[in-house]
């Protein structure tokens, strides 16, 4: 079976491209003696030559397998209404992407969260990440673990928005806005990569912590983008219309009427990248994570984040039990992460 005897016209144009790929280098492996493919794209590359070998066989292999499993693909695709599933079926293709295209290990065995970072880490890094593993093994594993701190990130960020928004229904009787709730989201985002930029700077020194918690901080706004995200996290959104005060000219600033309101759209991803830059320039002028002994916890990391949920939420920095739920979910959920056992275990 081959391309031109499945149907490809009606699925996704990444997909179906991805799918012809792979039906290209299969044909190119047929047509060519092996000796001669093999001499034209294994042996040009450098390592040992048993090894190269080995990465001959392992991807005769991995063509093979593709092709075996594109036609299921595409009959399981098929038997999926787009109109009225179309979080399976994109859930789906994204998937098969992941398997066809992106080459992820055990794709199928990993969360839906986890295969997203790993994609978007393929499209975001580009001929970076392929100098970046081929360093010493330990490197690469590594990656992996920055990876998996970026994953656990993004679900303890929400995780604490959540308990947040539990929280304020039960005071108020209503639950959070999409709004406030992403802002929630966002702000817990860029105190953890802050405390992991800490930790970080502590493992690796100022200059070589910089290729990671860069690694890290794309890794976290390339998945805020991607619509398998809001689609998971319904409540998150990555753009937002909302009313807000917008200055109708800069060189009206000192009069009272100089503000209108409009409709401005929110891009979180964008937001996002902006508001790190400015918090991490706040939360470094706090050496103090939390109190030490009996001190007061005002002045601390964790208060002056809790001051900045506060403000989100209530519109005033001085909503005490915020503040202290908020810092109290911070640390929780941080510890929960375990940044220096995943860097332990990697170098």
């Amino acid at each position: 079976m081959n391309e031109k005897t499945i149907r490809i016209d009606d699925i996704p144009q990444e997909l179906a491209d991805s799918i012809r790929l792979v039906y290209s280098y299969m044909d190119e492996l047929a047509t060519l003696p092996s000796e001669q493919y093999f001499q034209s794209r294994i042996m040009p590359e450098k390592g040992n030559p048993k090894n190269r070998l080995k990465t001959f066989a392992k991807r005769v292999s991995l063509l093979e397998m593709k092709v075996g499993l594109i036609p299921s693909f595409i009959e399981s695709l098929g038997k999926i209404d787009k109109a009225t599933q179309p979080r399976l079926y994109r859930y789906m293709v994204d998937l098969y992407l992941d398997v066809i295209k992106y080459d992820i290990p055990n794709a199928v065995e990993k969360s839906g969260l986890r295969r997203m970072i790993e994609r978007r880490v393929r499209k975001i890094t580009g001929n970076y990440m392929k100098n970046f593993l081929r360093k010493k093994r330990t490197d690469k594993f590594l990656f992996d673990q920055i990876a998996t701190i970026a994953g656990k990130i993004i679900v303890n960020s929400l995780k604490c928005a959540s308990s947040l928004d539990s929280n304020f229904q039960s005071v108020t009787s209503y639950p959070l806005v999409p709004l406030v709730f992403s802002q929630i989201t966002v702000e817990y985002l860029m105190l953890f990569i802050h405390l992991t930029d800490r930790v970080l700077f502590h493992f690796f020194g100022p200059k070589d912590r910089t290729q990671y918690i860069d690694l890290l901080v794309a890794l976290i706004s390339e998945t805020l983008k991607g619509d398998s995200f809001s689609e998971s996290f319904p409540k998150f959104r990555k753009t937002l219309d909302v009313k807000e005060k917008v200055r109708i000219s800069p060189t009206m600033r000192n009069k009272a009427d100089d503000y209108i309101i409009a409709d401005v759209s929110i891009v979180m991803d964008a937001f996002f990248i902006d508001e790190l830059n400015m918090r991490t320039i706040e939360y470094t002028k706090h050496k103090n994570i939390i109190p030490s002994g009996d001190n007061s916890p005002q002045g601390t990391l964790l208060w002056e984040f809790g001051k900045n949920i506060s403000l989100i939420i209530y519109d005033h920095q001085n909503d005490t039990d915020t503040i202290k739920l908020s810092s109290e979910l911070a640390a929780k959920y941080y510890a929960d992460i375990d940044v220096k056992t995943l860097l332990t275990n990697a170098t």
